[in-house]
């Protein structure tokens, strides 16, 4: 039986119930007809509310307007509890979920700039600027997730990967090698055809560069990536 046909039926016992006290207070009905009314009007209520329950168990809500991108589930199909079957995307600006290490989380504060790269545009820099912080971590992987909102026009569309750097501070004329250079606080460069050890005082650094505060000048051949075994006055020239 459908919902409305049980609350039709509640609705009429109901009726019948009011009747019946009507027909006891004047003295034209019997205590028990009025008993027997009530308990077909609750146990009709009764029908009603388990109805309406299973019809809430059978509807899907999504907690916000949005746009369907991906249905996991048939027509007919048994679905067991806590299993997603849509998956949607609010109708909000997209923005970028990242993951920043929590030796670094301090450094980041809202507001500031972040460049954007994504592999499906290879050749361009998006601007975006920190929204949110989460404020609490990720005890298994120790990072903090932070959401970035794009500046001007959004060329990418939902589940692309991109690359995130944030600029926690900004220094003109900065020095930057490529972070595989650096091994203990030295670099190997190349100067009169030869090798050599550099110490070297290092800044700010990310997955792919550090930046030399001294030790080096910008007209200096450096070896980008040293492996094992080289030594101090070895013959090296620059590549090509």
């Amino acid at each position: 039986k459908s919902v409305d046909e049980l609350e039709a039926r509640a609705l009429f016992a109901k009726s019948q119930l009011d009747r019946a006290q009507t027909l006891l207070d004047r003295g034209l009905g019997t205590a028990l007809e009025r008993d027997r009314a009530r308990s077909e009007s609750r146990a009709a209520d009764a029908a009603a509310a388990r109805a309406r329950a299973l019809r809430g168990f059978m509807t899907l809500t999504a907690p916000a307007d949005g746009q369907i991108l991906q249905r996991d589930g048939e027509i007919g199909q048994v679905i067991p509890a806590n299993q997603p079957i849509f998956y949607f995307a609010r109708r909000a600006p997209l923005r970028i979920e990242a993951e920043v290490d929590e030796e670094d989380i301090l450094l980041v504060q809202p507001g500031q700039r972040v460049l954007i790269r994504a592999p499906a545009l290879p050749e361009r820099v998006l601007d975006g600027q920190v929204a949110e912080i989460t404020p609490k971590g990720n005890p298994v992987t120790r990072g903090y997730r932070v959401y970035i909102d794009f500046l001007g026009e959004i060329p990418l569309r939902i589940g692309m990967t991109a690359e995130t750097n944030i600029v926690v501070e900004q220094r003109d004329h900065a020095l930057l090698v490529p972070a595989t250079a650096v091994r203990e606080g030295q670099v190997w460069i190349v100067r009169d055809g030869r090798l050599h050890r550099q110490p070297v005082r290092t800044g700010f650094s990310s997955e792919t560069r550090t930046e030399i505060l001294s030790g080096l000048s910008d007209n200096d051949i450096l070896v980008a990536s040293p492996t094992t075994g080289l030594t101090e006055g070895r013959q090296a020239r620059a590549a090509p």
